[in-house]
């Protein structure tokens, strides 16, 4: 698989882990000074000067875009609440994979999602396609439900 990384201002170490192993390696951006990019080319990775989000940050649907013409069929994202409520904002999720261990976090824990919901009006619901235990973990398969829908 391909490692893309989003990372606004190019701040990837060239000396990161990522470039250890084979394969293609992506950053995508938004922008960077040339010497920045020349470091993270020489470490191996294409750099990819992309457009901005409204908020400043790399515009997701430019991004699957272009993979998509460079050839990428599937894209697994792995991200924390930032990322993922991004692309789940912008309806650029086809399915979610959730797994949840038993244990309690409490109110400094970190949400799955970063999407600010004003109201219960405003809530998303989900079709569940698969439950499976994998270890002591719970492991759901969701599918968004289209908006209205019951």
């Amino acid at each position: 698989p391909w490692r893309v990384v989003l990372d606004r201002e190019f701040r990837t170490p060239p000396t990161a882990n990522l470039f250890r192993h084979a394969g293609r390696v992506i950053i995508a951006g938004v922008q960077a000074p040339p010497a920045r990019q020349a470091a993270l080319k020489d470490a191996g990775a294409e750099v990819w000067m992309l457009p901005a989000s409204r908020d400043g940050r790399v515009d997701l649907k430019v991004l699957l875009k272009k993979l998509a013409e460079a050839g990428a069929n599937e894209v697994m994202v792995e991200a924390g609440a930032t990322v993922a409520g991004a692309f789940a904002r912008d309806g650029l999720v086809d399915e979610f994979i959730l797994y949840t261990a038993p244990v309690v976090l409490g109110s400094a824990g970190r949400p799955l999602l970063e999407w600010p919901l004003q109201s219960i009006r405003d809530q998303r619901r989900f079709v569940i396609t698969d439950t499976r235990m994998v270890g002591g973990d719970i492991r759901t398969v969701l599918r968004p439900k289209a908006l209205g829908g019951s």
